[in-house]
């Protein structure tokens, strides 16, 4: 009777180890990017006229800015979620492919460079800049809003693997086989030898 206890013990450790394992390792997959300035918070509600606002306030709106693009091109496309830890020049390139056809690729990258510059850039990021950055993102939302007139263009994601189509290849693969054996039919049945009948054969011939 203990032996049984002691093993259904060990099984239950066995099992919550693990367990616990299993959720240690999913905690460096647990990212979040939350929005940096909400409606309500009094200290960016700025009041008409000059004010004094943060250094820091347009590389909030430029990093929230990117979070509203990813809503609306999740809105046109229900599949085209972005991870924190995906790459966002890489998600915008894949995602918005067919409605810029490629000559719109330029305005994607421009706008990665000014993200980049606003979030990790120590080089001033002010008004001005974010004026220029805030251009490229409505021309990115318009870009955004044209994806459900491209249900079937999007370009394969590389989280996504093709349909690889095999029966084509079946049928060239069994022609091959079926001439090989033709051949070798063919020289199975070619005779080794000739035969020749002994009245025709030349006797000013010196045989071999």
């Amino acid at each position: 009777m203990s032996w049984v206890l002691s093993t259904k013990i060990e099984e239950n450790v066995s099992g919550l180890r693990s367990e616990l394992e299993r959720r240690l390792d999913v905690i460096p997959r647990i990212v979040n990017e939350p929005r940096l300035i909400t409606k309500d918070d009094a200290r960016y509600i700025l009041p008409p006229g000059p004010s004094s606002i943060p250094p820091y306030y347009y590389r909030l709106k430029a990093v929230d800015d990117v979070k509203t693009l990813e809503m609306e091109i999740l809105k046109q496309d229900s599949s085209l979620h972005r991870h924190p830890t995906e790459n966002l020049r890489a998600f915008l390139l894949l995602s918005l492919a067919a409605p810029l056809d490629g000559s719109g690729q330029k305005v994607v990258h421009q706008f990665c460079d000014m993200f980049e510059h606003a979030r990790h850039d120590p080089a001033d990021f002010g008004e001005e800049e974010y004026q220029a950055y805030s251009r490229l993102f409505l021309k990115l939302i318009d870009v955004a809003k044209l994806l459900k007139s491209f249900p079937n263009s999007r370009k394969t994601s590389p989280n996504r693997t093709p349909v690889r189509r095999v029966p084509e290849l079946t049928k060239n693969r069994t022609s091959t086989v079926d001439v090989k054996l033709q051949l070798r039919d063919e020289n199975i049945s070619r005779p080794s030898t000739l035969t020749v009948p002994a009245g025709e054969v030349d006797s000013s011939e010196t045989p071999v």
